[in-house]
């Protein structure tokens, strides 16, 4: 076993070429129209949430019919949290490699280099929608309409009774509920383009805290004994049930069902949501055996349903093989028969088409994952102030030296899952390594290391060969860089690229400003000179007696401000940092800042 272990240790280099350009080759066929493509992914929805499962309390009739004519993933790895699954999602590549790092503090910005799936579509001649949660940047060049979507709607978070949002750039609002308005633009979507290919993606809030679902939906479970705050959870994965059933029956009545590929997944696995769902709740939430919750490593956290019909073309039957997320972009375009967009980073996923078309096979590839210590539910209560230096921007040094033995990492090979530090580990503890045989132990009780030490040291060896690699990339850990654009800009003030003294960064804003010489760094970028009027939006308006000042050190521009009132800056070409600094104080608790209003005027418009 050693011998065949080690003959498939991956270099650092073979680390980053498992790309789609090493995908499984299919074989030849007569030429079919391409394609449509049907991609719907779940907010918090965990393996147990469907009847298909197991469940024997939810009521999804209509994606237990689809994954019956599916097929069926029964071990389909995803990322342990949402804005980082959706990077590895739309990209092919683990989310680090991307510049997402976490699901909030500006650290959830998809970079600009990225190539998105929606890119390689419409390169291809597809007309591509978005509708729903977008979680991958929320400022100029960033956006959905921006990164290769025809048409996109950003929905706002996480409201799912009378939602409003944005569409392709304008404010929209809606009575509706979330998901009933997101199936309604992509049955409109499909009519206008059912005689062109297409790619649809819903990325659905359901069913992300806070609970909400039409009435009839929670009266149903409050019937059958439940609490109303689990009525509320799984009234609203059985209002999404029947929105996905109205897009399937629309694609049967246009006579597109036999020529589009309809995935269904989720984005991480269930939500403990410990300040709403009681013990009991989670216990018949959880009808499987498998350990864990959102943000952690174990199998709940990570493990997604993952149905592909395509009628005619996939069979359905489960698949029992392996498969992770960073393998989906690439089997997608390699079933459209897609080349990626010229400029396009490796991806780390290979496409399993053959899978889909041929019986299951023994496979000796590498899957790797990652959590942030703070999202491990094993760790303290969660905190908008997250643990200490949660949300911090990290510089190029400090990246460089995340130690090894103090992340929450993973890897699988076969039915082997190697974890390190699976709990949260306080500073100082020592590291914890697990290694588990989920073919003989599903439920993650049981570390077989001592058993195994060959097994363990292998997979150790190589998951730290991966971690040294994947933090030197180029933008792992990096603060999103702010694109301006002409006029309004809004600028998080969550996302710094650097942070001096007593200032920390969190969740929303940018906390802790107490002494002068508490400053902020900004990443921002120009498309030509021009001069900006600047406006810091705080929590609430600072007390008299505070002064700061907004500088930009490449061309050493400056301005005081009393906290609200504006500034006016020129403003260089191209890339430049913004630093604001407190400067002066009387001392108290200062707000928060929430944003930079920056007023952007070219000086040749």
């Amino acid at each position: 076993m050693t011998r065949s272990l080690k003959a498939t240790l991956p270099t650092l280099g073979t680390l980053t070429a498992l790309s789609v350009g090493c995908a499984e080759s299919p074989e030849a066929s007569t030429p079919v129209p391409p394609p449509n493509i049907v991609l719907i992914q779940c907010d918090d929805l965990g393996w147990d949430d469907l009847g298909l499962h197991g469940n024997p309390l939810v009521d999804t009739p209509r994606l237990d019919a689809l994954g019956r004519s599916s097929a069926r993933f029964t071990d389909f790895t995803v990322n342990p949290v949402c804005a980082p699954s959706r990077a590895t999602l739309l990209t092919g590549r683990h989310f680090l490699r991307t510049g997402v790092s976490h699901v909030h503090g500006g650290k959830d910005f998809l970079h600009l280099n990225e190539r998105t799936l929606a890119e390689h579509f419409r390169a291809a001649g597809y007309a591509t929608g978005m509708w729903g949660k977008w979680h991958s940047g929320v400022t100029e060049g960033y956006l959905p309409w921006q990164r290769g979507f025809d048409e996109a709607y950003m929905m706002r978070l996480y409201r799912h009774r009378a939602t409003f949002g944005q569409l392709n750039g304008e404010d929209v609002e809606h009575d509706g509920w979330a998901d009933t308005v997101m199936a309604d633009y992509a049955i409109a979507f499909i009519r206008r383009h059912r005689d062109q290919p297409f790619f649809a993606y819903l990325p659905t809030m359901t069913p992300h805290s806070p609970h909400d679902a039409p009435e009839h939906w929670v009266d149903h479970y409050l019937e059958k004994g439940l609490s109303p705050e689990l009525s509320r959870l799984w009234g609203m994965v059985s209002h999404l049930d029947e929105q996905i059933g109205r897009i399937l029956d629309e694609l049967e009545a246009l006579g597109l069902s036999e020529n589009t590929i309809v995935i269904f997944k989720s984005d991480n696995g269930p939500a403990i949501d410990g300040s709403t769902l009681s013990d009991e709740d989670r216990s018949l939430r959880k009808v499987s055996n498998l350990r864990g919750w959102k943000g952690d490593l174990y199998e709940s956290g990570v493990r997604s349903p993952l149905f592909i019909r395509w009628p005619g073309k996939i069979a359905p039957r489960e698949i029992e093989r392996p498969t992770d997320l960073a393998e989906l972009a690439p089997t997608l375009l390699d079933l459209a028969g897609i080349t990626p967009v010229p400029g396009t980073p490796p991806m780390d996923g290979r496409s399993f088409r053959s899978l889909l078309q041929s019986v299951d096979k023994p496979d000796a590839r590498l899957f790797f994952n990652y959590a942030h210590r703070g999202w491990l539910t094993s760790g303290p209560p969660y905190s908008l102030n997250g643990l200490p230096g949660e949300y911090r921007p990290l510089s190029r040094a400090e990246r460089a030296a995340l130690p090894f033995e103090e992340q929450s990492l993973s890897v699988r090979q076969g039915t082997h899952k190697l974890i390190l530090n699976p709990n949260f580990r306080p500073e100082g503890a020592p590291p914890e390594i697990v290694l588990i045989d989920l073919a003989t132990d599903p439920g993650e009780t049981t570390d077989i290391g001592d058993l195994h030490p060959d097994i363990r040291d292998y997979l150790l060896a190589a998951m730290r060969a991966w971690w040294d690699q994947v933090r030197e990339e180029t933008h792992a850990f990096t603060a999103p860089t702010f694109h301006l654009r002409s006029g309004a800009n809004t600028l998080p003030a969550r996302a710094p690229s650097a942070v001096e003294g007593a200032v920390f960064n969190m969740v929303t804003s940018l906390r802790g400003w107490q002494q002068p010489g508490d400053r902020a760094r900004y990443q921002l970028h120009a498309p030509s000179p021009g001069h900006a009027t600047l406006t810091l939006r705080w929590r609430n308006d600072p007390p008299p007696g505070n002064r700061w000042i907004l500088r930009i050190p490449e061309t050493a521009a400056s301005a005081e401000t009393d906290g609200p009132t504006p500034v006016k800056l020129p403003l260089p070409s191209g890339p430049f940092l913004l630093e604001i600094e407190l400067i002066e104080t009387d001392g108290g608790n200062l707000p928060d800042l929430q944003a930079i209003l920056l007023d952007f005027q070219p000086a040749n418009p």
